[in-house]
This record gives C-alpha cells, sequence and structure tokens, in this order.
C-alpha cells in the first residue's frame, strides 16, 4: 500500500496499514507551512482546508476517508460532511464511493460523475422504501385497540 500523498510505500504508517499517510506526509499535512504552500489563509477555514486537500484527491482511485479527514483537520464528522455539502452547493463536485477505495474524492471525470449520481439515486429509493415501511409498522404498533361491541 502507497501513502495517500506522496504515494511511496512507507515504513510506518499513522492511519495502518490498509489507507493513510507516512509519518513524513502527515507531520507535513498539520504544518502551518503546509496550509500555506498549498494556499490556505492562517488559520484556514475547514472549507479551505477541504478544498485544498480535495485539489490533491482527484478522482475515484485517490478517495480519502472521513477518519483521515477528520484527523488532517481536527473537525468532527459531522461538520466535515455538512462542510462538504456546502462546497458540493458552491460548485465543487465532491463525490463519495460505496467501493473500494472508500471515501471522498473530486469527480476526475464525466463516468464517476454518472456513478455517483447512481449510488445516490439507490439510496433514495432504498431510504423512501424504509419510511414506506416504518410508517406502516408504526401504524400497526401505535394504533390503539377497540374493544368490541357487546350483544
Amino acid at each position: 500500500m502507497l501513502c495517500t500523498c506522496c504515494g511511496e510505500a512507507p515504513a510506518e504508517w499513522v492511519f495502518g496499514k490498509d489507507e493513510g499517510y507516512c509519518q513524513d506526509c502527515w507531520e507535513a499535512h498539520c504544518s502551518e507551512e503546509w496550509w500555506k504552500y498549498i494556499g490556505c489563509e492562517m488559520p484556514p477555514t475547514l472549507k479551505a482546508q477541504l478544498k485544498a486537500i480535495f485539489r490533491r484527491h482527484e478522482g475515484h482511485d485517490r478517495a480519502i476517508t472521513s477518519q483521515i479527514l477528520t484527523r488532517l483537520t481536527g473537525a468532527s464528522d459531522r461538520r466535515i460532511r455538512q462542510t462538504i455539502l456546502e462546497l458540493i452547493k458552491g460548485g465543487l463536485p465532491i463525490a463519495s464511493s460505496t467501493r473500494p477505495p472508500y471515501g471522498y474524492f473530486l469527480t476526475a471525470t464525466w463516468r464517476e460523475a454518472e456513478d455517483y449520481e447512481e449510488s445516490v439515486k439507490s439510496r433514495l429509493i432504498e431510504d423512501a422504501k424504509r419510511r414506506r415501511d416504518y410508517r406502516i409498522a408504526a401504524a400497526r404498533h401505535l394504533t390503539p385497540a377497540t374493544q368490541g361491541a357487546l350483544l
């Protein structure tokens, strides 16, 4: 496995054997010099950090996990997801992958964009089915029993 940043096979991993950064890249990513080098104002906002990170993670094969994003930025997973939605609304085509390599990435091709759109569509359909089934179950469970008429 290679470092997410430099592409070399490091002796030690920061995030484990299957994904992450070598020690040198991790230290560089967390330094003020790194953020200045890639064009972020200091201190960088989360939006600026994510934009800079995604410039280096273009294409599905360069996907970066939310675990790595939280460690790089110090932000919570929830805050990262919210900021990614803001970036998408602002015109940055960030997709997520449901197949290896897992994670977020900046789409590099129309095929990647179409694959992501299809996965979102599939999730919407599954969510609609789950909502329908839940409403039926809740109605059955929460409807009070009625007493029959006495003869």
